[in-house]
This record gives C-alpha cells, structure tokens and sequence, in this order.
C-alpha cells in the first residue's frame, strides 16, 4: 500500500494470500490489500521494486540485506527451520537492527515480525506498526545509512585475521 494509513489488515492476508495470483499474472484485489507475484526478477529489477514499496516483508537472507539496503521499512521472517533455528536467526537479526537513537520503531518491527514468524495473530501488532510510521520510515533510511558504510566482507575478514595474530 502506498499510504500505511490505508494498509490492508493483516488478519485477511493469509485467506487472500491462498487466493494469490499466478506469477507474472495480474494482480489480485481484497479490500485494501494488493496481491501480486511478479515474475522472477533479476537483482536489478528486484531492487527497484523494494525501492518502490512502503514497506518490504521479506524472507530468506538475501532477500533481507537487499531490503535493508533499499533504505525502506521492512520485516523479515527467516525461512522456517525443523529444528527452530529460524527463531534464533530472527532474534539476532532484531537485537542487531536496534537502535539507541530510534527505539520507537523498535518494540512494532519486532512484535510484528515474531508474530508473522511465529504464526499468531499480527493485528495487534500491525496497530502499532502504523502508530510508529515515521519513526520506520526515518529508521529505515538511517540503518541503510549505516550499513552502506560498513566495511565489505573481504575487508571485515582481513582485519578479523589480522587482530588474532
């Protein structure tokens, strides 16, 4: 949604998500919420459309830096592990993202992403989400901020090596 005033509500997405359009394949209205799976996408055309949302919910690693990167709100749900190790992902991924500077944003993105991820309800959540909006949208630009100026990884390894000899 383009307004989070007018997102949908999120206890109707998953009885409209079965109802989901095909890939590539026009989309599919219910009230507020937009259905659409666009086709696979290469990374550049991926990226553009999380740059376009308001708000990204994500899943996997990859999908969660390059939603990081885009700058904007966004929610990740690690893929579903057996074991419960998507748990672990998901709190460590959250203790990372906190901030001092922000902590506003904090307590919603954190609600609703372990309630998506756990599979309860996410309404109450979602409530809070849109109370904190700005506060995302500022945090959002700002930990992409920060990241972007993170060394790269070859880097980080080169001094991770070089302070254990």
């Amino acid at each position: 949604a383009s307004d989070p005033a007018a997102a949908p509500d999120p206890t109707t997405a998953a009885d409209s998500a079965s109802r989901a359009p095909s890939p590539g394949t026009a989309c599919s209205r219910h009230g507020h919420l937009v259905l659409a799976r666009p086709p696979w996408l290469d990374i550049d055309d991926y990226d553009r459309l999380l740059w376009s949302c308001d708000l990204n919910l994500v899943r996997g690693e990859d999908s969660w830096i390059r939603a990081l990167w885009a700058g904007r709100p966004m929610i990740w749900q690690p893929y579903r592990q057996a074991d419960g190790a998507h748990q672990a992902k998901l709190e460590a991924f959250l203790a990372w993202r906190r901030q001092p500077a922000w902590p506003a944003a904090d307590a919603p993105i954190e609600a609703f992403s372990r309630a998506w991820s756990e599979g309860t309800d996410p309404a109450p959540a979602w409530a809070a989400l849109e109370a904190a909006w700005p506060a995302l949208d500022s945090a959002a630009a700002t930990l992409a901020s920060e990241a972007a100026r993170a060394p790269d990884l070859a880097t980080q390894l080169v001094s991770y090596c070089r302070s254990r000899l």
